[in-house]
């Protein structure tokens, strides 16, 4: 039995916790004054070596997503690079190295006193290599990127877009802190980036300011910009952090309501529905996950529900083992694991074993995906192992495992959503939830046939297939007959300019239904008209077997020996 993977990072709308050690006065030592650390040279190479050499050992397959060359070259540069680096400004090169892999599991652990990205305890920071974080959270929204929360003396800042960090543009300044950022999907980078952001050591060090010290912000707030030069947050225990509602008085969405609890479920009378917030893979202390998904859909049969809309944007991830009892619950789903029934919501955050279980539920349910694409991709590596450097003290973790969660040649950076959504500061400050609202609001379309146009517009060939493949091995639908749908399908796609697929699809209409004279005829017609002649006989000549004399059917047979004769 594998280990089950680490929790990731549990963020509330990007809230990244970086509890501040002391900082020590050589914290901006410049290149050639005597290091904060007390290591030298020499050691740090050393570190280096170790942290490339451990990379290329002990991680599942580390060379996979970047060629072993560049990792070599790069490698060897920050060596060299080393007499002319602040201690900090090495760390972020070490940081870097491991970014390279492109693996939203595998990092190396940033000097903070306390991890916030894994249950798994990490040592602090080693004397004079610890970071600071500057009094403010962000989060990237589709309008801009805006300041979260705030230390409670900065409070007149939240709900302020950022317009400039240091020299360059919010744009310009995630794109120079992209090397640092363990990701493997670009939604990963949208969640972490910006909590980057707030680290003045990486902000220098990725040449956005001069000094990793007090950082100049251009905000923008109810339409007026000023700028500020904000200094790291003192010593000590973290802030009250003031969020939007603490500042406005708006409510916060339902979504927001308990976001620390593993799971919870709430009914929706109004709505005859039934939402379910699981923000970790995890049993709780009263409650193991299993037993909350029976107690769940226990409570939505009582309460006549008749959607169910369960909520992982919040869920970084946990013990994938668990996901089987939840997804059990809702394959099992009386009425309610049905297309427009059940959805789903993803997001950013929806990351590690949540992503197992979003792969789960896509291939054994019937539910609806609504929000944003997910933070990482359905087949990932993961169950990063912790190895420390020998001097400085720092911990890199490497993924040991590689979950095939998709198919055999997943190639999706992420699960997308059937139903996009966006995540604005306006629907934010405003208390909001259009993923939400979306996911109650939605009306399937009645017809299997309906359903199938709608997912093929979503999701392409691919999507269709698979709802037709659902559609046919649900308890509740596998007794109807499907002809009707697919030879109506099969036209939707020839209108489409799509006739390869829908010579396929009514390849498989003739194997369900191969004492269909109307399948048969549709195949036969198609592949002539797609100058197919020898395909397309067998399926004309089962025609006439079951029609004696059709004239349609003669008349595209002898249409297809012609084709046939002259070698098509």
């Amino acid at each position: 039995m594998s280990t089950p993977r680490p929790l990731a990072v549990l963020f509330v709308l990007g809230a990244l916790v970086l509890a501040c050690p002391k900082p020590s006065p050589a914290q901006d030592t410049l290149p050639g004054q005597a290091r904060p650390s007390g290591l030298t040279v020499q050691q740090w190479q050393e570190d280096i070596d170790f942290l490339a050499r451990t990379v290329a050992e002990k991680h599942r397959h580390p060379f996979d997503r970047v060629a072993r060359a560049d990792f070599d070259k790069a490698v060897a540069a920050l060596r060299e690079r080393i007499p002319g680096l602040a201690d900090h400004e090495v760390i972020v090169g070490m940081v870097k190295l491991v970014a390279m892999l492109r693996d939203g599991h595998s990092r190396l652990t940033l000097p903070i006193a306390a991890d916030p990205q894994s249950h798994t305890p990490t040592a602090g920071p080693k004397e004079g290599l610890a970071y600071r974080a500057l009094p403010l959270r962000f989060y990237l929204f589709d309008d801009g990127l805006y300041v979260q929360s705030a230390a409670p003396d900065r409070r007149d800042l939240v709900g302020s877009r950022v317009l400039r960090i240091g020299k360059l543009t919010a744009e310009a300044a995630l794109e120079a802190i992209r090397p640092a950022v363990h990701y493997d999907s670009e939604m990963w980078l949208k969640l972490v980036g910006p909590q980057y952001l707030r680290i003045p050591e990486i902000l220098q060090a990725c040449g956005v300011t001069d000094t990793p010290g007090e950082t100049p912000l251009t905000l923008e707030k109810s339409g007026q910009t000023r700028t500020v030069v904000l200094r790291p947050l003192p010593p000590g225990p973290e802030p009250a952090w003031v969020a939007w509602s603490d500042v406005s008085g708006q409510a916060k969405p339902l979504y927001l309501k308990d976001p620390g609890k593993s799971f919870w479920f709430e009914i929706l009378p109004d709505r005859k529905a039934i939402y379910v917030q699981v923000n970790a893979i995890q049993n709780d202390p009263a409650e193991s996950l299993a037993a909350f998904s029976g107690r769940m859909m226990d409570a939505a049969k009582a309460a006549g529900a008749e959607r169910i809309v369960l909520d992982l944007r919040l869920n970084g991830g946990g013990n994938n083992y668990l996901n089987r009892g939840l997804v059990l619950a809702l394959v099992g789903a009386e009425g309610l694991n049905r297309y427009g029934r059940l959805f789903t919501i993803i997001g950013r955050n929806t990351f590690s074993a949540a992503m197992s279980l979003v792969s789960a539920l896509e291939r054994w349910t019937e539910t609806i995906f609504v929000g944003e694409p997910t933070g990482n991709t359905p087949s990932q590596y993961g169950d990063a192992r912790r190895y420390v450097l020998p001097h400085s003290g720092l911990t890199v973790r490497l993924s040991s495992v590689y979950w095939r969660d998709g198919d055999v040649d997943e190639r999706r950076p992420w699960v997308a959503p059937d139903i996009a959504t966006g995540v604005t500061w306006a629907d934010h400050a405003a208390g909001r939830d259009p993923a939400l609202d979306a996911a109650l609001a939605y009306q399937a379309p009645d017809s299997l046939l309906g359903q199938i146009k709608e997912k093929f517009r979503w999701g392409g060939m691919s999507a269709a297939s698979t709802h037709y493949y659902k559609y046919r091995n649900n308890p509740g639908t596998a007794a109807l007959n499907t002809e009707d749908a697919l030879l109506g399908a099969a036209d939707f796609l020839v209108a489409e300019m799509r006739p390869a697929e829908a010579v396929g699809l009514l390849q498989r209409a003739v194997a369900e239904y191969p004492e269909s004279a109307a399948c048969n005829l549709a195949l036969g017609k198609l592949l002539v008209e797609q100058g197919q002649g020898k395909e397309a006989l067998a399926p004309l000549k089962k025609v006439l077997a079951l029609k004696p004399g059709d004239p349609d059917a003669a008349a595209w047979l002898k249409k297809a020996e012609e084709l046939a004769r002259a070698g098509k």
